[in-house]
């Protein structure tokens, strides 16, 4: 009697099992042919000017208050991303930072 229990509820679990792995998932509800939506990025890009850095040189002191990390870190807490790093020809200085952000 024991043993034809044991089957049962194995039989029950298993078919339980099956129907939960054939039912719809979400996808099977969205409607057929609409587009996921977009991510709009927006997207900037500083010069020293702009950043309000005095210095540019890429081994400076980044914890000046007017060096690029602290102008990184003000546009960081505002939700922009640093993307981008540009240095000029000689690669001592850096000359524009870019960012984005999600709209």
């Amino acid at each position: 009697m024991r043993a034809a229990i044991i089957g049962l509820s194995l039989a029950v679990a298993f078919l339980l099992g099956v129907v939960a792995s054939s039912a719809p998932g979400p996808a099977a509800f969205a409607h057929e042919g609409a587009a996921p939506p977009a991510r709009v990025w927006e997207g900037m890009c500083l010069d020293k000017d702009k950043g309000g850095v005095d210095q540019d040189w890429v081994n400076n002191d980044l914890y000046k208050s007017d060096g690029w990390n602290q102008a990184i870190m003000r546009y960081g807490a505002e939700g922009w991303e640093l993307v981008q790093v540009i240095q000029g020809k000689e690669g001592e200085k850096i000359t524009a930072v870019c960012f984005r952000r999600l709209r």
